[in-house]
């Protein structure tokens, strides 16, 4: 008995066409041990011969031994076993065989190509996974070669920026403040009393005689008049290396010439207006008619109001106002897309969130910045239950500006950061992101107060969660900066 069934595996072998028993993976070609197949869908032969087509129309009877996966037959044991691939067969074999996998491949391959087929026929060409027309395909690609570009340009002015830098920053430096400015400190080190204008503190948060201490990276440089009336040139460093790139770069004009930030367009001359800028601040439309929500300290000592949306720079007229809440409502003429406030009534303690707004537009471009971080605490200074405490890295600029959850509905409004003067002072310590956001519910309570906008505002659907990225970009098209005159 063993003698026959050798020889009908043999004969089976001799039969197997080349062209199926060769190019698989090691392992299953003629002569190498086959391992037991484990595809639950297995279906042994039994006792009876079976013909089988193949896809050039050759015909050849299979006699046992043999079983069939899903994916193809094993003909034979032992080291004598070979294998036919289900790719190789014909439908006709494939459903008397119940192969059912394959079936459904083929089925699908068929229907890419029947589609493909059709999209040709229409004169259309693929790119990427989508079809196009030829000068579609050549448009893009061009876009995509110049936009290569772009980022290599990019690539380069970062690194060349990165370089001067490393080359001029001082390292670790102990410092003492002796004159807070609009736009910085002027400080002096304790180690080799350089004097310099460190970037990160203003006369709004800093104080004379404070002491500090930080690893600071060089901005370029400062120049200001002395009480003796001479001018003097200073270097000016900061304490994060980000803010110290984009600062060389818009100083020494690293920056292809679409991209070089710019400051806002001027009022235009003449009459009692005021035309030069006294402050910025960050602030979101909550309406498709241009109603804009912001700190009340960002505009509170100004003459004049205009907004920078991404249409460009428009007037804005002061609305109402909420000193106790920091909160301030203007108006602006257009049609825009407004922000999407949370249905949840309160955000959860340690919840993902996320900032969009103007830090430093001055020296940073008025390009938006965007910063990631969490809800530290559900109270904010002295447990004030009016904010939330979050770790996002806000600046000046930043005041007014949406936190958002991860999906880009609106949690907050940012409106206070911690003292590091004062900390320093009580503690010796310097604080790191410890910045504060009104909750929700103020501003909802603000705006259900006002006639012009109460019952008007966009509530997000339940459920929607779009990639962060999309997030971004959705509620940049919503976020404005605010000047002040």
């Amino acid at each position: 008995m063993r003698i026959v069934l050798l020889a009908a595996s043999v004969f089976a072998y001799l039969l197997l066409p080349i062209d199926v028993l060769h190019g698989e993976p090691a392992g299953d070609s003629v002569g190498q041990p086959k391992e037991q197949s484990t595809d639950e869908s297995a279906v042994d032969s039994g006792d009876k011969a079976t013909t089988i087509e193949y896809l050039d129309g050759r015909r050849e009877t299979i006699v046992p031994p043999f079983h069939i996966t899903s994916l193809a037959i094993i003909v034979g044991e032992g080291p004598l076993s070979c294998t036919i691939w289900a790719k190789y067969l014909s439908d006709k074999t494939l459903k008397q065989l119940g192969m059912t996998q394959e079936l459904a491949r083929r089925a699908e391959e068929r229907g890419k190509q029947d589609f493909e087929n059709s999209q040709r026929g229409k004169g259309l060409v693929k790119h990427g996974d989508k079809w196009v027309t030829p000068a579609e395909k050549e448009a893009i690609e061009k876009a995509e070669a110049k936009k290569r570009e772009a980022e290599k340009r990019e690539r380069e002015y970062v690194r060349r920026a990165t370089e001067l830098i490393n080359a001029k920053s001082p390292g670790m430096v102990h410092f003492e403040v002796f004159q807070p400015v609009e736009n910085g400190s002027l400080c002096i080190s304790l180690d080799s009393q350089e004097i310099f204008l460190w970037l990160d503190l203003s006369k709004r948060v800093a104080a004379t005689d404070e002491r500090y201490g930080a690893r600071l990276y060089w901005a370029g440089t400062f120049s200001y008049t002395t009480v003796q009336g001479r001018e003097r040139t200073v270097n000016v460093y900061t304490m994060e290396l980000g803010n110290a790139i984009s600062a060389v770069r818009v100083k020494l004009g690293m920056f292809d010439e679409a991209d070089k930030p710019r400051p806002p367009e001027i009022a235009e001359q003449g009459g009692q207006e005021p035309t030069t800028p006294t402050g910025f601040g960050s602030g979101f439309i909550i309406t498709e008619d241009g109603y804009v929500v912001t700190c009340q300290h960002v505009i509170s000592k100004s003459r004049r109001l205009r907004v920078k949306t991404s249409e460009g720079l428009v007037d804005a007229k002061l609305i109402a106002q909420d000193t106790e809440n920091d909160l301030a409502l203007l108006k602006i003429e257009g049609t825009y897309e407004p922000v999407s406030f949370a249905t949840a009534s309160s955000a959860k303690l340690g919840q993902t969130i996320f900032t969009l707004g103007f830090p430093m537009p001055d020296l940073q471009g008025f390009e938006p910045k965007v910063t990631k971080g969490v809800i530290s605490s559900l109270s904010g200074i002295s447990d004030d239950i009016r904010h939330y405490q979050i770790d996002a890295a806000i600046q000046p600029g930043n005041s007014g500006g949406p936190l958002a959850d991860e999906a880009g509905n609106i949690v907050g409004i940012l409106d206070l950061t911690l003292n590091p003067g004062r900390v320093i002072q009580e503690t010796g310590n310097l604080p790191q992101n410890v910045n504060y956001a009104l909750r929700k519910s103020y501003l909802m309570a603000f705006f259900e107060a006002r006639r012009e906008v109460a019952g008007r505002l966009s509530i997000a659907a339940e459920g929607v969660k779009p990639a962060f990225e999309d997030a971004v970009e959705k509620m940049r098209k919503s976020v404005v900066l605010i000047v002040a005159y």
